[in-house]
């Protein structure tokens, strides 16, 4: 009858004390239960399932404009693309064996730009959110290595280019050019170099010091005013005005055009001239006002001035006048005339100018170390927070939690099956020795 009872249903007390007759087994299976899943969701689970973002502020010169050192246009999409993540995955062999392509061929990484609303405009404030799916990455710490160093390849690039950009002109090109364009490319390089240092004093100040290499090589420090004042006493307005007229008294152009045949055109545009000329002189006949006219082109012709009459016909025949006469200045037509276009003077002007090409490219030798030194100094990459924000999946301790508890009920069920198990097939037995004595 006793037996019959037992048999009927099993008591707390009964559970309990084979559960503590057996509990270090049980804690023992428990935690090997909780490493185990730990171990798997840390390496399995959670990369399938986490997605991380980092936010970081890029700050760089001309950031208000948005555009790299050389003036290119900078996008913050580019950060994201298949070219930049190559190089972040590349700066460090710890990123090796991250699939970039795939990442960027399923859109698996993102960003997203801060932005505001000014005068209807909006307006970017460098500060970018990356987010990228947990799956390309062994573990937490290699997805916040590979965003850090996605951040600095637009540093490095801007870095980089600022070293690489040249403020000056293509010097083949000024060579090659006529004198009179060699002018205007002179003026056009000065503005070049004002406008840049302009831009700098606005966003820094002129105060603002950098650290340059002189003339002899020796390193100098400077301040962004004292560069801009340098350029300022290059080719001057008086120097630009001088130049001109040199160039337009010396007849300079015709002979880096027409080397060869530079006296040969001129005398036979005098000739045709001459020509025209007397046939005004012949139609004019006794008319006073043109003779009185005519006198008056022939004095300035000989003191070398520019005539100027009213009535279309007379103005022709001054402007006849007046060229001829540069003509005979630059090539010595009329007896006892020198010319001034001649080959010594062409080349002591194309020395000049010369002359003043090299101190401007100085100058703008001095504007790629100042824009080098700004960005060294200025160009970063700042991160809002230390750490990775991970989401979507299971926190750790969370996790090992459940696991030990999850593993202390399997192991206690396990061990009082396999415990009151062995115990019913031993009671069988003495039942069955009984029987037969």
């Amino acid at each position: 009858m006793e037996n019959e009872n037992r048999d009927e249903g099993v008591t707390i007390g009964e559970v309990f004390r084979i559960i503590f007759k057996r509990i270090w087994y049980i804690l023992g299976a428990s935690v090997v239960f909780t490493v185990a899943v730990v171990l798997i969701l840390a390496f399995v689970i959670n990369p399938l399932r986490a997605t991380y973002s980092m936010d970081f502020t890029l700050v760089f010169p001309l950031q208000e404009d948005n555009i790299y050192p050389d003036g290119s246009p900078f996008f913050y999409q580019e950060i994201v693309s298949e070219e930049f993540l190559t190089k972040a995955k590349e700066s460090d062999p710890a990123l090796s064996n991250i699939n970039v392509a795939k990442m960027s061929r399923l859109g698996e990484i993102s960003i997203t730009p801060e932005s505001i609303i000014e005068n209807n405009t909006t307006v970017y404030t460098g500060r970018y959110t990356v987010e990228v799916h947990g799956s390309y990455f062994t573990n937490q710490d290699q997805a916040e290595k590979f965003i850090r160093a996605l951040a600095e390849v637009p540093v490095s690039l801007m870095k980089k280019a600022a070293t690489e950009v040249n403020y000056s002109f293509d010097k083949n090109n000024f060579d090659n050019a006529p004198f009179r364009e060699r002018l205007v490319l002179l003026a056009e390089e000065k503005e070049t170099l004002l406008s840049n240092y302009d831009r700098h004093i606005k966003t820094y100040s002129e105060t603002y010091s950098v650290q340059v290499t002189d003339a002899d090589g020796k390193p100098v420090i400077r301040r962004l005013k004292d560069f801009r004042d340098s350029v300022i006493a290059l080719y001057g307005e008086s120097v630009q005005t001088e130049l001109e007229n040199m160039l337009e008294e010396g007849g300079y152009d015709y002979y880096y055009l027409y080397p060869e045949t530079y006296e040969e055109i001129l005398r036979e545009e005098y000739n045709r001239n001459e020509t025209e000329i007397e046939a005004f002189r012949n139609s004019f006949g006794t008319l006073s006002r043109a003779k009185s006219a005519l006198l008056a082109a022939d004095a300035k012709m000989e003191s070398g001035g520019t005539v100027t009459i009213e009535s279309d016909p007379l103005q022709r025949l001054a402007d006849l006048i007046t060229r001829n006469n540069r003509i005979d200045h630059w090539i010595g037509i009329s007896e006892g005339v020198t010319g001034t276009l001649t080959k010594e003077n062409v080349d002591k002007f194309a020395a000049r100018l010369e002359k003043e090409y090299e101190t401007l490219d100085r100058s703008s030798q001095w504007l790629t170390e100042v824009v080098t030194a700004v960005y060294a100094r200025e160009m970063a990459a700042r991160f809002d927070a230390q750490r990775i924000v991970s989401s979507g999946s299971i926190g750790t301790v969370v996790g090992a939690i459940g696991a030990f508890i999850g593993g202390l009920l399997i192991a206690s069920v396990v061990t009082y099956a396999v415990e009151s198990n062995g115990k019913r097939k031993k009671e069988e037995g003495s039942e069955g020795s009984k029987k037969e004595a």
